[in-house]
């Protein structure tokens, strides 16, 4: 739920500065690095990934970062360090 509602706010500023044409272009490379903090990281890296439009990121968000679901906690992994992490969450 943290995640969904920073990455949304996210995506709701940068839409403010650039356009809403353009902000999902441009949080969809934070939004890939903020997978790492997910449970099902591979699947949402490609999501990111795949997502052309503000609309798409939209989409990633409305699935992979559904706050009514019942998500598995995140497990830290091998040669993710502090630096990476911190690098995520203070973008």
């Amino acid at each position: 739920t943290e995640q969904h509602d920073a990455l949304a706010e996210h995506l709701r500023l940068t839409a403010e500065e650039v356009g809403p044409d353009r902000a999902g272009v441009i949080l969809r490379k934070t939004g890939i690095r903020y997978a790492d903090l997910h449970p099902r990281r591979d699947e949402v890296r490609k999501a990111f990934i795949a997502a052309r439009t503000t609309a798409d990121v939209d989409g990633v968000l409305a699935r992979w970062y559904d706050p009514t679901l019942d998500w598995p906690p995140v497990l830290r992994r091998e040669g993710m360090d502090r630096v990476a992490a911190g690098a995520v969450l203070e973008e």
